[in-house]
């Protein structure tokens, strides 16, 4: 996916015009093929509409410490668990 491609996502998908699940499904997309900037954003926009998401919360607290934010990440993390103990791939 090209800058340009990868802007168009989410330019032109924003979280209101799909589902949540779509929207997060298209950031952990972007995430998975390293456009850090790009996953970051739509899963801030998410992030506004479902602040307690314990997946959202755990894959932004991932994506933070890639980037070199691990005191944020792990705050997100934490965040994830907290709303949801069981979710065992934030543990």
């Amino acid at each position: 996916m090209s800058q340009t491609t990868e802007q168009s996502a989410i330019e032109n998908e924003m979280p209101e015009e799909m589902s949540l699940e779509q929207a997060l499904q298209l950031a952990m997309h972007l995430h998975q093929s390293n456009y850090f900037e790009a996953a970051e954003e739509l899963y801030r926009k998410v992030l506004e509409v479902a602040p307690e998401n314990p997946t959202l919360l755990h894959f932004l607290g991932l994506l933070r410490h890639q980037r070199g934010f691990s005191e944020e990440g792990s705050e997100l993390i934490a965040a994830a668990l907290e709303l949801a103990p069981e979710y065992i791939d934030a543990h």
